[in-house]
């Protein structure tokens, strides 16, 4: 009987540091590739070793997509014309999930990102905690999203916070809120923060049910912030005094998101789906917890 050999993890920038992890716990095998620029830059990729008859994962990032969306579509097609059995993805932060919408005279990257990876030969991806999973079909090949719940809940336990009012920033965030909710076994702490637009084109926020004095607002991105402030603005209105802010990809982009911890936000939890620079790693304010074992848990579920 032929010996099942292992899978081969080939990782591409920012995720070396996650590789090295999911390797030591696993029967992963890490290989490289080289990545050489040519003078008129264009891009060529050498794999250092023979993956025929291989089962291989990809673990890496899409953004910024000038060079990791072609990094990763060059490595999915090398991996596959050299006769990878399979080649799966691990993309912790897909990007582009958020372009899910069909409207007239736009693009919708999110559609287009899915065709280009089926192109190249991709057979499945594995993400966490996919912005829309209604949107999954977008995708032509099948694609797994885990979500964080159990690794937010282990936090709140230890930060001795399980009965505090769990919020949904949003409509879009209540199923995420709602899977944290039943982990901690709180369904009844749960709200939600509802958007209204009125006759002159005015956003405004009204919290549905009311909120205890600890607050954490769960959401699946903390990209400029405002979705958040907004939020946080109006459970201090309602009486919330202490707000823990859980999120599972911190893009921090610009410098809004800051206004949180003016408001009343004490702490910052996000994953690795991101790897943060080290001035942010650096920052007391916020804490990075490791996705690697919702990963290895869900790899060793849906990757051969």
């Amino acid at each position: 009987m032929e010996q099942i050999k292992p899978s081969l993890l080939f990782t591409s920038y920012p995720h070396e540091a996650l590789a090295q992890e999911l390797a030591c716990h696993s029967s992963l095998e890490c290989r490289t590739f080289l990545l050489d620029h040519f003078p008129n830059q264009e891009l060529c990729l050498a794999l250092s070793t023979s993956v025929a008859n291989r089962n291989c994962v990809i673990l890496g990032s899409l953004t910024p997509p000038e060079i990791h969306l072609v990094t990763f579509l060059m490595l999915c097609h090398t991996l596959k014309k050299d006769k990878a059995k399979q080649v799966s993805a691990c993309i912790p932060y897909l990007a582009y999930s958020r372009h899910e919408k069909d409207e007239p005279q736009k693009s919708q990257m999110t559609a287009l990102v899915g065709a280009l990876l089926k192109a190249a030969g991709l057979d499945s991806i594995l993400t966490l905690d996919l912005h829309n999973p209604k949107k999954k079909d977008l995708f032509p090949i099948p694609i797994h999203s885990i979500s964080p719940a159990k690794l937010f809940a282990e936090e709140i336990r230890r930060l001795a916070l399980t009965e505090a009012t769990i919020v949904a920033p949003d409509k879009g965030a209540i199923a995420r809120c709602e899977d944290l909710a039943q982990e901690l076994e709180k369904k009844e702490n749960l709200i939600w923060i509802e958007k209204m637009r009125d006759q002159k084109n005015i956003f405004h926020y009204d919290l549905r049910f009311g909120v205890k004095k600890q607050a954490l607002i769960v959401d699946d991105i903390l990209d400029t912030g405002q979705t958040l402030i907004s939020c946080c603005e109006k459970l201090v209105e309602k009486g919330a005094q202490e707000m823990v802010v859980m999120i599972t990809h911190g893009l921090f982009t610009g410098e809004k998101w800051k206004e949180l911890f003016d408001i009343g936000v004490t702490k910052i939890y996000c994953t690795d789906s991101v790897p943060l620079s080290s001035k942010l790693q650096n920052d007391p304010r916020i804490q990075v917890l490791s996705a690697a074992p919702l990963l290895l848990e869900a790899l060793s579920i849906y990757s051969p």
